[in-house]
C-alpha cells in the first residue's frame, strides 16, 4: 500500500504542565502541510494458531525491514540520524503495531520511504512515517484480510501512537483525513472525526480536537543546527526553575530574538523559541535574519522545538509578496554552512 506522510507545524506551543512521570504537558495547535514523504509498505505473513509469545523459540516472528531513500537535499542526513533498522521510528511503529494487535502472526514487512521532510528539524517528520505505517498495516489487514482479522479501531492505533511519540497521534489524524484511500476504509468508524488537517493537541500530544484549518503558503529554512528536542525540555525546565520568564512580553533579550510582529489570526507564541535561540545561538542568530528578511511575512517562527524555522504567508506564494521574500531569502542563505536548504510549501485546508 501507497500513502503519504505528511509534515506539521505548530501554530502554537504552550507549556502548561509536567507530569509526576516528567512529561511535559502541552497545549499546541498543530496543522499539515503539503510537504510530504511518500510511503510503500507490503506483507507477507501468515496466521498461526497461536501468538508468537507462545510458539516455540525456532519459530519465526514478523521480520521488519525499512529502506530509505531521499531528495539530493537530505544526501548524508539518514545515516547520521538512524544508526540501525530499530532505531526508526517507522520500524518501531510496525512492530509495536504486530506485537499489539497481530501477535499471531509470522512472516515479514517491508517499508519503503522515500523522504522529503527535513530530519529532526521541528516538522514531524519520522513522526508521521510511524503514523502512515500504523495507518497502511491496519489499511492493509482490511483490505487483503477482510474477514481474517477483526478491525482496529482508530482510538486503538492513536494510543499506540502515544507510546511512539507526542506529534504522532496527529500526524496519525492528518495522514487519515489526507490520503483519500485511507480516509475511504476508517470512514464508518466511530471515531473517524478525529481525522483532521489541524487540531489542538494537549496532554502528551494524545488529545486532539479537531479546529479549522488555515490557508495560506509557507517559506520553510531547514537549519543544519543541531538542537535534540530532549535537550530543549530540559532547558525549558532549567530556565524556569531559575526564575526565567517564557511571558509574552519578556525582556530577556540576551535569549530573546528580536520582537515579532503581532500574531495573525490562528497563530500564537511558541514557548519554546526563546529556549531554542538559548540552546543554539546560530538559531537564533537564523531566526533573527530571517525575520529582517521576510519583510512581507505575516508570521516568522521556529517550528516545533526547532531548529528550522516557517514564515507564513495568507497568500499563495506565486503572489508578488511571498515571491519577492522567496527570492530575497534563498538567496541570502545559499551555501550556507547552517543552513541545509530554502523550501517553499502550502497549508493543507
Amino acid at each position: 500500500m501507497r500513502l503519504s506522510a505528511f509534515a506539521k507545524i505548530n501554530r502554537s506551543l504552550e507549556i502548561i504542565g509536567r507530569r509526576d512521570d516528567g512529561y511535559h504537558l502541552i497545549r499546541s495547535m498543530m496543522q499539515a502541510i503539503d510537504l510530504h514523504d511518500d510511503l510503500e509498505v507490503k506483507i507477507d505473513v501468515t496466521r498461526t494458531s497461536q501468538p508468537v509469545s507462545t510458539k516455540p523459540a525456532t519459530s519465526q516472528p514478523v521480520s521488519i525491514s525499512v529502506d530509505m531513500q531521499s531528495d539530493l537535499i537530505l544526501a548524508g542526513s539518514i545515516e547520521n540520524t538512524i544508526s540501525s533498522q530499530e532505531d526508526n521510528i517507522a520500524y518501531k511503529a510496525a512492530d509495536m503495531y504486530i506485537k499489539c494487535i497481530k501477535p499471531d502472526l509470522i512472516g515479514h514487512i517491508d517499508i519503503c520511504i522515500h523522504k522529503r521532510i527535513p530530519l529532526a528539524a521541528g516538522f514531524g517528520g519520522g513522526s508521521s512515517n510511524a503514523a502512515a505505517v500504523l495507518l497502511a498495516l491496519e489499511c492493509i489487514f482490511r483490505n487483503e484480510f477482510d474477514g481474517e482479522h477483526e478491525h482496529t479501531p482508530i482510538r486503538k492505533l492513536l494510543e499506540l501512537a502515544t507510546h511512539l511519540g507526542a506529534d504522532v497521534p496527529f500526524c496519525l489524524s492528518a495522514a487519515g483525513k489526507n490520503n483519500p484511500e485511507v480516509n475511504a476504509i476508517f470512514e464508518t468508524d466511530e471515531n473517524a472525526g478525529v481525522f483532521s488537517t489541524a487540531a489542538i493537541c494537549e496532554g502528551i500530544g494524545e488529545v486532539l480536537t479537531p479546529i479549522e484549518a488555515i490557508r495560506g503558503s509557507l517559506i520553510i529554512i531547514d537549519s543544519q543546527c543541531d538542537i535534540p528536542t530532549g535537550s530543549i525540555y530540559s532547558l525549558y525546565d532549567e530556565h524556569t526553575a531559575a526564575g526565567g520568564s517564557n511571558d509574552r512580553d519578556s525582556s530577556d533579550r540576551d535569549i530573546d530574538p528580536p520582537a515579532n510582529k503581532t500574531a495573525p489570526a490562528g497563530w500564537r507564541q511558541n514557548d519554546l523559541e526563546r529556549i531554542a535561540a538559548l540552546a543554539s545561538p546560530e538559531t537564533g542568530h537564523i531566526l533573527t535574519e530571517t525575520k529582517e528578511l521576510a519583510q512581507n511575512a505575516a508570521w516568522v517562527c521556529i517550528t516545533g522545538s526547532g531548529p528550522s524555522i516557517v514564515c507564513y504567508y495568507p497568500e499563495d506564494m506565486s503572489e508578488q509578496p511571498a515571491g519577492h521574500d522567496f527570492d530575497i531569502i534563498s538567496t541570502h542563505y545559499k551555501n550556507r554552512a547552517d543552513v541545509r536548504t530554502v523550501l517553499i510549501s502550502k497549508l493543507l485546508a
